[in-house]
């Protein structure tokens, strides 16, 4: 039978004491908490622990894991973690604590292992490039549909053809580089011209002023959550209300943008067109012009690569070793339009499902639509 550790408290030490030194007697293993509200609350809770696990599924599981604690701790309180400790050890025979990465070490604690924490959009070899660095060992990558296989050759990451996308993903810290094989004769840009995507669309950039303000606005309000009192509480949202009201110079006034973190979860789309014109090269982006007749000092013969690389700016709050980035081409298409009009326009390449490929695909959405509705509403 396990050693069940008892929790004891008192109103002070000597009557702590007391109170531990009769326990003893019965219990050979004892834990003091700090006071005898932390010790009822920890008996509550993992009492209620015990409760839910035997009544669902008939027993207590023997992992535990610690959602998104990352503070080298069991709890962002000294005094909850100890106490979170010790039940922990009691329940189970081992536990995940930190979020990072899915390989530990022999001589990790089975009570502070880590564990990495996959997120639902990612693709499947974002997941297989973490596990291939953190575990040192081959891999062998999804390439997805055999549909356009042989149209590319993938240089450095990782590719995946996955219906009308093709999905990038880099390796850890670095970049993922595919090249399309023609035998067209596409034209080669070295360099883009390189802005914010947030630039080209007019959207507007926080200063760094602004974004201090912010940060401080954010952490009262947080302490506030956490507080030991109501008063204690009160205090901190009145300071997170005073900083709201104070000024902050923004971009427009002349101070520093605020431009180096950008969240791993901030995804987007974005509609981009690049065109070649003679010896010029145009981007928009959404409708927006990022560059106009941008002359190329080469316009020989060369070939079109997709990319996509990690920024080392980049931040994750929810996984904080996620250094893996995907880059999504969604229906990648080529174009050649000899001539001034429209309808001049040659597809020289396309990821987009054509002809027959095209209705096949529709008509399987369509099943699959009216499968899910029979399956919900029947």
């Amino acid at each position: 039978m396990a050693e069940v550790t008892k929790i004891v408290s008192g109103c002070d030490e000597e009557t702590l004491d007391a109170v531990a030194s009769v326990y003893q007697l019965a219990a050979p293993s004892l834990f003091r908490a700090s006071s005898i509200k932390m010790a009822e609350a920890a008996k509550l809770v993992e009492n209620a622990q015990r409760d839910v696990y035997e009544d669902k599924l008939g027993y207590v599981p023997s992992v535990y894991v610690l959602m998104h604690a990352n503070t080298g701790r069991f709890g962002n309180n000294r005094e909850v973690s100890d106490t979170n400790e010790r039940w922990i050890c009691d329940l189970f025979a081992m536990n995940f604590n930190r979020e990072g990465y899915c390989f530990n070490q022999r001589n990790s604690s089975i009570y502070d292992l880590t564990r990495m924490q996959p997120q639902p959009y990612w693709p499947v070899n974002h997941l297989l490039m973490r596990i291939k660095y953190d575990i040192n060992q081959p891999i062998t990558f999804e390439k997805g549909e055999k549909r356009h296989q042989e149209d590319w050759e993938n240089t450095k990451g990782a590719a995946e053809i996955k219906e009308e996308k093709y999905i990038l993903t880099t390796l850890p810290e670095g970049e993922v580089l595919s090249r399309l094989n023609s035998k067209k004769d596409f034209r080669d840009a070295r360099e883009l011209y390189r802005e914010k995507i947030a630039v080209i669309l007019g959207q507007k950039i926080p200063s760094k002023e602004e974004m201090k303000r912010e940060a401080e606005v954010t952490e009262n309000e947080a302490f506030a959550r956490y507080a030991d009192s109501p008063a204690e509480a009160k205090e901190y949202l009145a300071r997170a209300e005073y900083h709201k009201q104070q000024p902050a110079a923004s971009v427009e006034d002349g101070v520093e943008p605020d431009t180096e973190m950008t969240s791993f979860h901030e995804r987007s789309s974005h509609d981009i067109d690049i065109a070649f014109k003679d010896d010029a090269l145009t981007v928009t982006v959404d409708g927006k012009p990022a560059v106009e007749d941008l002359s190329l000092g080469n316009t020989q013969r060369g070939g079109i690569l997709l990319g996509a690389d990690w920024k080392s700016d980049a931040w994750s709050q929810r996984n904080l070793a996620d250094d893996v980035y995907d880059g999504v081409f969604d229906k990648f298409t080529v174009l050649s339009n000899p001539g001034k009009d429209e309808k001049d326009e040659k597809v020289l390449f396309t990821m987009q499902y054509t002809g027959l490929e095209h209705y096949e695909h529709r008509a399987k959405e369509i099943w699959e639509a009216i499968l899910k509705w029979f399956l919900t509403y029947l």
